[in-house]
């Protein structure tokens, strides 16, 4: 199995559809249907086990509202960097464009960072550098 789909699974923060692939059929059926081989347990009762551990800032951030704030606050740090650059600059329209510069800059890296910051949730979340070391 590839790392990154039994990380959706294996991850109870990660929001994904509630359904997977068997290996056997091909076909997608929901998640409670599946269960790990080694517990026998089936892994929506893993997930919703795990999700209920978490503390409740760390279930915040991995909602879609939690991207929303990470990506608008690079996006806003931004604008504010475009427009403290400007402050040099009396003509309106390079003050626009630097601070239309800035927030792009901005909401780019608020995509890079977010990962490595979800990563860093999920490890102070558990206590563990890795969803499968979840038992």
């Amino acid at each position: 199995m590839d790392l990154q789909p039994h990380s959706l699974l294996s991850n109870p923060l990660q929001r994904f559809s509630g359904r997977t692939a068997c290996s056997h059929c091909n076909q997608f059926r929901p998640v409670q249907e599946f269960a790990w081989v080694d517990t026998n347990e089936t892994i929506a009762a893993f997930r919703e086990r795990w999700a209920e551990r978490a503390p409740f800032w760390a279930r915040m951030v991995y909602t879609p509202a939690g991207t929303l704030v990470i990506w608008g606050g690079s996006t806003a740090v931004g604008l504010l960097l475009g427009l403290l650059s400007s402050q040099v600059i009396s003509s309106w329209w390079v003050i626009g464009l630097l601070a239309f510069v800035g927030m792009v800059v901005g909401f780019f890296v608020g995509m890079i960072i977010l990962e490595p910051i979800l990563a860093l949730v999920f490890r102070l979340a558990y206590q563990v550098e890795d969803p499968r070391q979840l038992i």
